[in-house]
């Protein structure tokens, strides 16, 4: 893979570039669509460079919580209710011969 190519295909995995004048960027934020492979060059400084990037990102992909959904009771026409609270019946008590 060529140099520029390996840079501008982990950059286009952040909203902002994370290689600037070859350094990382620890400020730029992964896209949450974000799919990192391990990118190759001759350059093994920059391969290292990449790798750091591709990290940074990984890294934030598991620090970021998913989406917290209701189950499927959403507003628009679920029945799921949710109170916090789980409770369990009563056992029923055998019957005694």
């Amino acid at each position: 893979m060529k140099q520029v190519s390996a840079i501008q295909t982990v950059n286009s995995q952040f909203t902002s570039p994370v290689i600037k004048d070859g350094a990382i960027d620890t400020k730029a934020q992964v896209k949450s669509d974000a799919v990192f492979s391990d990118a190759s060059t001759s350059n093994t400084q920059l391969n290292q460079l990449l790798k750091d990037a591709a990290s940074q990102g990984r890294s934030q992909q598991v620090a970021t919580p998913a989406p917290v959904t209701d189950g499927g009771g959403s507003v628009a026409g679920g029945n799921a209710v949710s109170s916090g609270t789980v409770t369990s019946p009563a056992p029923t008590p055998s019957p005694s011969y």
